[in-house]
């Protein structure tokens, strides 16, 4: 069984004002589009936009490759991932890893009806940890802190921080899988109940970039771990990418489940 995502057992939460801290991380030049959303019970909105999901089903024929052929593996994920519309995210860097200026991040992704995201992450600022909610809806990100009452819209996300960009169709979670060299099939686990093909190769860092911002200044080419989904449509189970002697776990789930994005206005 491989390696479950490890939870960060220290948080040091930030006590500043969070307006504060997102102008001290654009001052920084950190662009975080990376991944995420997870629902929040707490949104302060009376208005919300629902998913309906898209059944694999809906195809005229399921697709079939066979599992020990790796490139074969990877371009049907790599589909499978363009087509979807929704997924449940779980991202956890290693405490060793200091770099990214992200720690966690927990929650759903959509997009459609619209692109949307919703969830709780850890972010690094000025080298301390900030646990932050976040809702992303019609391009706005939306946070808010430890002890606020309501959400704080802080602009177009993508001038800051964009979980919805995991399920984009060139530069997310399809693009990276996509972008895997030289893999090779190393046999099968069985993840979060599900039995995956698991898959070794490495990646260029800037393709990952995306979803984990700075992460191209660790080195040019990182080894990289897939585990797919045995049976159709091969959904992208998990991705381990190693990073200055640690790693980056990325568990996804729940997908193409119906997802609701509330909206703070």
């Amino acid at each position: 069984m491989s390696k479950q995502p490890r939870r960060n057992p220290r948080i040091t939460r930030s006590k500043s004002n969070l307006i504060a801290a997102a102008v001290a991380l654009s001052l920084s030049g950190v662009l975080l589009t990376a991944c995420g959303g997870g629902g929040s019970n707490d949104a302060d909105s009376t208005v919300s936009q629902s998913v309906p999901p898209v059944l694999e089903t809906s195809r005229s024929t399921q697709p079939s490759v066979v599992a020990t052929d790796p490139a074969a593996v990877i371009e049907q994920s790599a589909q499978t991932t363009r087509m979807m519309n929704s997924v449940h995210i779980a991202l956890v860097v290693d405490d060793s890893i200091e770099s990214l200026p992200i720690q966690t991040i927990n929650g759903d992704v959509t997009n459609q009806p619209a692109v949307g995201a919703q969830g709780d992450g850890e972010f690094r600022i000025n080298n301390n940890l900030t646990q932050s909610d976040f809702i992303v809806t019609e391009g706005n990100l939306y946070t808010k802190g430890d002890g606020a009452d309501s959400y704080t819209n802080l602009g177009p996300a993508n001038r800051i921080y964009d979980p919805a960009i995991i399920l984009d169709k060139d530069k997310g979670l399809a693009n990276v899988i996509s972008k895997v060299q030289n893999p090779t099939v190393v046999g099968t686990e069985t993840i979060n109940g599900v039995e995956a093909i698991k898959i070794e190769g490495t990646i260029a860092s800037t393709e990952l970039k995306p979803i984990l911002p700075e992460v191209d200044k660790t080195g040019a080419e990182l080894p990289i771990t897939l585990w797919v989904t045995a049976e159709a449509p091969y959904n992208l189970v998990q991705i381990t990418v190693e990073v200055s002697g640690g790693e980056v776990n990325i568990v996804t789930s729940k997908w193409q489940e119906p997802v609701t994005i509330n909206s703070p206005e």
